[in-house]
């Protein structure tokens, strides 16, 4: 989806480390500080790196925002419903926002946006199919879903935004 471009030097250094991540996160339902702290700072290096290869100041702009504003709703997701979200999850988030904010709006938006469908629609449906209502209340962790997100906003967020005209 990336193509050759500078912005492989961004992306795939983390590629093992967010599945790690989802792994653990899978299994013990925590994102160890230990290893999401790192792959930002990490990040956010290699995003400095890479702007200035591409001389593209806008995209380390659009990543910082992107790191902020991620960062931030889900903190205050976090702040409201703690008991839904764990801290973790905020941390991932900052990550993620960095990394897609420097790929571009549409990889950022849906993204995040993806991450949250792809947490959602499965549960609602495996519950109303088995009928099953105690399953909506069920503990699950969304670190994977958050990866998974950004992986479908970075393969098909341009696509997805203009094909809804954006």
């Amino acid at each position: 989806a990336l193509g050759r471009e500078w912005t492989l030097l961004l992306v795939l250094p983390l590629v093992g480390v967010c599945l790690a991540l989802g792994y653990v996160d899978a299994r013990t339902r925590l994102l160890p500080t230990r290893l999401v702290l790192p792959a930002t700072g990490v990040a956010i290096v290699l995003g400095v790196v890479v702007a200035l290869l591409q001389d593209d100041r806008d995209a380390l702009v659009r990543a910082a925002i992107g790191l902020v504003v991620v960062r931030t709703v889900f903190w205050v997701l976090w702040w409201f419903r703690s008991s839904g979200m764990g801290f973790g999850d905020v941390r991932l988030a900052a990550l993620l926002g960095f990394v897609l904010g420097y790929l571009g709006w549409a990889e950022l938006l849906i993204g995040v946006y993806a991450a949250f469908l792809e947490f959602t629609v499965p549960g609602l449906l495996l519950a109303v199919v088995l009928r099953d209502r105690s399953r909506l209340k069920a503990r699950v962790p969304f670190g994977p879903f958050l990866l998974l997100g950004a992986v479908t906003g970075i393969a098909f967020g341009p696509w997805i935004a203009s094909s809804l005209g954006y």
